[in-house]
């Protein structure tokens, strides 16, 4: 998907009534606020009353210890993905071998699309996480202090392809249920990169690359119209 499609996308939905300028600043990375996207529709949003209760129960979410903000515990699955758009044919991973493998090849305006029509579904607010909210979520979950090979699927122990979104090379305790922040599939951040230009920055390594990819301090750039099946 590209950015006018995208925005088109926006449009459709209910979001914002004319996209073109918010189109143009977003071609030429003039935008300041990484979380500009954020308040600019989150606030044409009414979030509906939810409990701790619900938001783990229901959307597989925990707290993440010191810090205002819930995280999902595992990746946006292909039956998720699936369910949201109401078919197999919409769903655009490489490795279709269950409704339980993360869903892959999705670009940042793919995963923003599809976080928004989750939010005009369920009258939430979900977002993704910034790079910051994503590190202090790894460090919740304690995958930067263990053994890369128990926690993580990287080129030397994935067999050529991802793994279930709830699974992880070994059993692991004590990472209060949040799996594969590291390894498996690249995850976007809304961030966009300063070092990168307009890119977006993604985290945690994934199945094709080396196991020093699969680290809290591992950082990726990436065209936010592409997306790859890693």
């Amino acid at each position: 998907m590209d950015y006018t499609q995208y925005f088109k996308s926006i449009i459709d939905l209910g979001y914002i009534e004319d996209g073109k300028s918010l189109v143009a600043q977003c071609v030429y990375g003039t935008l300041a606020d990484d979380d500009f996207m954020h308040k600019y529709y989150w606030s044409k949003l009414k979030p509906n009353s939810i409990t701790e209760e619900e938001l783990s129960g229901k959307y597989n979410m925990v707290k993440v210890e010191g810090h205002d903000f819930y995280i999902c515990k595992y990746a946006v699955s292909q039956g998720e993905w699936e369910k949201m758009y109401k078919g197999s044919n919409d769903n655009p991973s490489c490795f279709k071998k269950g409704d339980n493998y993360p869903v892959e090849r999705v670009s940042w305006y793919d995963a923003m699309l599809y976080i928004m029509k989750l939010n005009k579904e369920t009258g939430l607010c979900f977002r993704l996480p910034s790079e910051k909210e994503w590190v202090w979520a790894c460090e919740y979950s304690k995958a930067h202090k263990r053994n890369v090979d128990s926690v993580a699927w990287h080129r030397g122990n994935s067999g050529g392809r991802s793994h279930p979104v709830r699974e992880t090379p070994k059993r692991i305790s004590g990472d209060h249920g949040i799996k594969n922040m590291l390894g498996n599939v690249w995850e976007w951040c809304s961030d966009w990169s300063i070092e990168g230009g307009s890119r977006h920055v993604s985290r945690g390594g994934s199945w094709s690359f080396a196991a020093g990819s699969a680290s809290s301090s591992s950082r990726y750039y990436g065209n936010p119209n592409s997306g790859n099946y890693s």
